[in-house]
């Protein structure tokens, strides 16, 4: 007999909203990095996969603009005993 504990991965959403068309292109960064790297404390850095991208791009010159960016946090794998 065995016990299986099947892998795991934690992921959040990082939501900015109010962004004018020149805050869409400065965070669009975050988007397209093949590094992007999240702190909770400021000290300790872990590097994120960004797995979903979605922007609202604003009317005009207003700040209605939307950036929404799903990551992969944290991933488990699988483990067998």
């Amino acid at each position: 007999a065995y016990i299986e504990i099947k892998g795991r991965k934690d992921g959040l959403s990082l939501r900015l909203d109010g962004l004018c068309a020149y805050d869409l292109w400065y965070y669009s960064d975050v988007i397209t990095s093949s590094n992007v790297q999240v702190s909770l404390d400021g000290t300790n850095w872990d590097r994120v996969q960004v797995t979903t991208k979605s922007i609202t791009q604003p009317d005009g010159e207003g700040g209605d603009g939307e950036l929404e960016i799903t990551i992969n946090w944290k991933r488990y794998d699988a483990v067998a005993m």
